[in-house]
């Protein structure tokens, strides 16, 4: 936080300048009411000298307002440029956290979280500035003008100003506590929203918006629970510290009008010593007053800094190269893998894959092989053994090197909230109309593209819900084929697609990766019969390797899986 802070350490010295010009102007303005109280009381006192003093508190609130102007606009500057600031550095940070992160993560939490610093850094600034730093300028002005009149009195409110302050600190951990807790169910709050939201089809279609609403609703008990405990003792303190105001000030006037009286203090420090009095109480009370305000912003900001600002498990190392990929070889070493410590999916497997070659990936859901690919992309980090392309191990390359040498093609393949335009473009950034249209036609998608209400322009909704599943995939491999990487990843690319348009991608797919190392994860047996290699999956491990009709001469794992699910297809075909 403090980083992001002191980017804008230009307006906040300023600002920090101007506060101190206005406390003192504060200090000023109290010795010229005690003049001007005392000259007014004076017979002596000349008309001349009277307006000398108007004039001189003229002055004095011209300063004033001077330093209100300059304060805004200071403020102006820096306020909506830190929270800017504030936002992209967050998200850049989190953009760059591990894939496992987002597993466990809401969507809809992570941007409460996001957005809670995004708002709450600037407006603790401002509460540190505007109610603390310049209240505590005031009272240490207003114990100077004290001091100067009576050194009794000042010792007074020094000593109630240290008990109130010390109370203060008392609870300020109890309160921070209380207020963390209450901004982490808030945020939970809005992650259960977005979640369904997202999910807005299977809760009507399962007709659960009741039970939404009451998942919803056990959320926002425990939110009122946790707010009405932070609150509750808040009140309790206001109450102890409003009534230590009272005796305070009763106390000070009463000592007050006894040295008045005894001759101690004139009409002029009476008059002084009471708009001091007022200055104090009242800046104190504010500065305990904004303590409410200040532990919910630090609840909010340090709540979700810890989840946001957590390093990510899957760094580049110090001395990480970028990744050279020439050939496009694969080479699994001993590698050990494991989402728990319970099991491995992988136990020191080795396999090579040889540059250009095509690989077919088979088994059963949940054999492994989605595992297998995705720690090609170092999603995950190995328990042992190293995975090299080109021999260059993928740990010892920056990871945005090494995605950049892949294209990957998820089964579910999910679109930005914008048009079909920037979601193909996302693949080449700097592609141009024509090659967007070209890798549409050749994903099967550009004649359902121009048929829509305005074609290319068209927006495709949350993560594309306006475009059915297999429009939305076709969307996803016409992404794919803007980008030019040498190793290539397809996950049940045609599972939702019609057999004759399936047939038609192949096509197109085939000459796209004639130069390129490629591994495809197929439930369809038969459109892997062409593969150099097929590696067959069995419960985290490769139990098979080799061509089609080696697979199904060894009558094994591979023939049962044919057997069962593309016999009947083939027969047809």
């Amino acid at each position: 936080m403090l980083s992001a802070v002191s980017s804008f350490r230009f307006y906040l010295v300023a600002l920090i300048f101007i506060l101190l010009i206005y406390s003192g102007n504060v200090f000023l303005k109290t010795q010229l009411i005690k003049m001007l109280v005392d000259a007014v009381v004076q017979t002596s006192t000349t008309l001349d000298e009277l307006w000398t003093l108007v004039g001189h508190f003229g002055i004095v609130l011209l300063i004033e307002l001077l330093t209100f102007r300059f304060q805004e606009w200071c403020t102006l500057r820096y306020e909506p440029a830190l929270q800017n600031h504030v936002t992209t550095s967050v998200f850049k940070h989190v953009l760059q956290r591990e894939y496992g992160f987002f597993q466990t993560q809401l969507a809809g939490n992570l941007t409460t979280k996001v957005n809670d610093v995004a708002v709450c850094i600037p407006a603790l600034v401002a509460v540190v500035l505007y109610d603390y730093l310049v209240n505590f300028l005031l009272v240490g002005g207003a114990f100077i003008s004290l001091w100067k009149v009576s050194h009794g009195l000042a010792w007074v409110i020094s000593s109630w100003a240290l008990l109130t302050v010390a109370t203060a600190l008392f609870i300020t951990q109890r309160s921070l506590q209380l207020a963390k807790y209450a901004a982490e169910t808030a945020a939970q709050i809005g992650g259960k929203m977005t979640d369904m939201f997202d999910n807005i089809l299977t809760a009507r279609l399962f007709s659960m918006q009741a039970y939404a609403l009451k998942q919803l609703n056990r959320f926002q008990v425990g939110y009122l629970k946790a707010s009405q405990r932070y609150r509750w003792l808040m009140l309790k303190f206001y109450i102890f510290q409003g009534a230590s105001f009272q005796l305070y000030q009763v106390v000070c006037l009463l000592l007050l009008v006894r040295m008045y009286g005894q001759h101690k203090v004139s009409a002029g420090a009476f008059a002084m010593i009471l708009s001091t009095n007022l200055i104090i109480t009242n800046g104190l009370w504010k500065m305990f007053e904004r303590m409410q305000k200040l532990n919910t912003l630090w609840g909010k900001v340090s709540q979700a800094l810890q989840v946001l600002l957590a390093p990510s498990r899957i760094q580049d190392k110090s001395h990480a190269t970028s990744l050279v990929v020439n050939a496009g070889t694969i080479s699994f070493e001993k590698v050990t893998f494991g989402y728990s410590k319970a099991s491995n999916l992988l136990n020191r497997q080795t396999i090579y894959i040889a540059a250009k070659q095509k690989i077919g990936l088979v088994g059963h859901s949940g054999s492994g092989k989605t595992t297998f690919v995705n720690l090609i992309s170092r999603l995950f980090d190995l328990e042992s053994g190293a995975i090299l392309i080109d021999g260059q191990d993928i740990r010892d390359v920056t990871q945005k090197t090494l995605h950049k040498a892949l294209t990957v093609v998820a089964q579910e393949s999910t679109l930005f909230h914008s048009t079909i335009l920037e979601n193909i473009r996302y693949g080449k950034p700097d592609a141009d109309g024509s090659e967007i249209i070209e890798a549409a036609k050749r994903a099967c998608a550009h004649e359902f593209i121009v048929q829509l209400p305005h074609q290319y322009a068209t927006s495709v909704g949350a993560r594309g819900l306006k475009l059915s599943e297999d429009q939305r995939q076709r969307i996803a491999i016409a992404r794919a084929l803007l980008k030019e990487a040498p190793i290539v990843i397809l996950d049940e690319i045609t599972a939702h697609l019609d057999a004759a348009t399936e047939q038609k991608i192949h096509a197109s797919l085939a000459a796209w990766v004639r130069d390129k190392t490629v591994l495809v994860i197929s439930h369809k047996l038969a459109t892997l019969r062409q593969m150099d290699r097929i590696l067959v999956f069995n419960k985290g491990k490769i139990v098979e390797d080799g061509t089609h009709q080696q697979l199904l001469s060894q009558g094994g794992h591979y023939t049962t899986l044919w057997n069962m699910r593309d016999r009947e297809r083939l027969d047809k075909e």
